[in-house]
């Protein structure tokens, strides 16, 4: 071999000893930093199962609040519809109240004549009854305490 290939030679032995040498040393600085990496990559893993975790935990929430929130709705709407049938009832209720303020006198006077009428027609019949049962009456209670 000549001097030339041995030169060649010893120096690509050379480079190749000193690149590994170089990334051994490399390697040692590194590893601390790698060391970190996963660290860092177990950490990341955990909040990132934290965080997952606490949003389905507040979907669920907001679910349960809207599912709630419609709930709501419909029972309003329903009571909206309710409240609307009450005051109806309260209008038909108002204009019955000044009818039968505007009406009164005459209702009043009509029965006060009805009962005029009425006692006229019945009230000897029933006091004639009245008088009758008293008779009755105070003739048992005689017959008792004569006994």
């Amino acid at each position: 071999m000549s001097t030339g290939t041995i030169i060649a030679i010893s120096i690509v032995v050379i480079s190749i000893v000193a690149l590994i040498i170089v990334g051994f040393m490399t390697y040692k600085k590194i590893k601390p930093t790698l060391k970190n990496v996963d660290y860092l990559n177990e950490v990341i893993d955990q909040k990132t199962k934290y965080y997952t975790r606490e949003s389905q935990h507040l979907n669920e929430r907001i679910t349960l609040l809207t599912q709630r929130v419609e709930g709501i709705q419909n029972e309003a709407e329903v009571k909206m519809v309710y409240f609307e049938d009450f005051m109806d009832e309260n209008g038909q209720f108002q204009s019955s109240l000044r009818y039968l303020q505007s009406h009164a006198g005459e209702y009043t006077k009509g029965i006060s004549s009805n009962i005029v009428n009425e006692v006229k027609e019945d009230g000897p019949q029933i006091i004639k009854t009245f008088k009758r049962a008293f008779k009755k009456t105070a003739q048992k209670q005689k017959m008792r305490y004569q006994k």
